[in-house]
């Protein structure tokens, strides 16, 4: 084989392996879908917020509390020793001087407080507000499931929409290939006086006729995939053939997400009602 022939051949293999290992399938693009989600990440930071409320509320309620606190007061006086007046703030000692007697004050009052406080009677307090947070988390990771389930229904219509683009332009595709064929075989049958010029003709129409809806079919194509980048949150604009899929119907559901919304809004609901019940019997 020649250097140039072999240069040709890898350059053809590298190309078509790179076209290979070019296609990404449905799973990656729902993946990338649930990972660049604004909605699925805010429900998550949600739910995390929510969790860590439970725990401020059971410290607040149930656990005790320290604090240290301190208090000093000073007695400034005007001293006249040594034939000067000087304004002292925290004088130790002075023989002539203006302000409060120092006997009294000694100079300053010091106080130190060490504080210990341990809640008793705050436990239904503290369980009617953490059921209330968290019938606000589960409603968070219900938003979240039915969020996840939308964007798989959303980026499988999209894809399938861009498979039906990529077919339609491989049909024509194919079907200029035959009108060439049909072109090269009738010219030959014009030169040998068979056939007509006017059947040539009709061919040449035909095949442009294909190919200005090839060109339209390949423009949708890059645009319903740039619609499936974007609805990813995908930056790639790089062409990609998309691997064909195999839709299969899943296990049956028996709890529905829908369903469950109302489910958890009606909890929540109550989880209000018992939490302002008992404030305003404490009030």
């Amino acid at each position: 084989m020649k250097p140039f022939t072999s240069s040709v051949v890898a350059v053809t293999l590298l190309f078509f392996s790179t076209h290979l290992f070019a296609q990404e399938d449905l799973a990656f693009y729902i993946d990338n879908a649930k990972t660049n989600s604004p909605l699925i990440q805010d429900n998550k930071n949600q739910s995390e917020a929510a969790r860590l409320e439970i725990d401020r509320l059971k410290a607040f309620y149930t656990k005790a509390q320290i604090s240290v606190s301190g208090n000093y007061q000073f007695s400034p006086i005007i001293s006249r020793d040594n034939g000067q007046s000087d304004f002292v703030l925290n004088p130790e000692a002075a023989e002539k001087y203006s302000g409060y007697d120092l006997a009294a004050s000694n100079g300053g009052v010091y106080q130190g407080f060490l504080n210990y406080n341990q809640p008793i009677f705050n436990e239904s307090r503290f369980r009617a507000s953490a059921e209330q947070t968290l019938v606000g988390a589960q409603i968070n990771e219900n938003t979240m499931q039915l969020t996840s389930h939308d964007l798989e229904r959303f980026i499988t219509d999209q894809y399938i929409l861009c498979l039906q683009d990529y077919k339609q332009a491989q049909y024509l595709n194919d079907l200029i290939r035959i009108i060439n064929d049909q072109k090269s075989m009738v010219s030959k049958l014009v030169e040998a006086g068979i056939a007509k010029q006017s059947d040539l003709s009709l061919l040449t129409i035909e095949q442009k006729i294909q190919q200005a809806a090839l060109n339209s079919y390949q423009s949708i194509y890059r645009r319903d995939l740039m619609d499936l980048r974007v609805l990813c949150g995908i930056s790639d604009t790089t062409y990609q053939v998309l691997g064909n899929i195999d839709l299969q119907l899943g296990e049956d559901v028996t709890v529905s997400k829908f369903t469950e919304r109302y489910r958890l809004d009606s909890l929540n609901l109550v989880a209000t009602q018992k939490f302002l019940n008992r404030n305003t019997n404490r009030s």
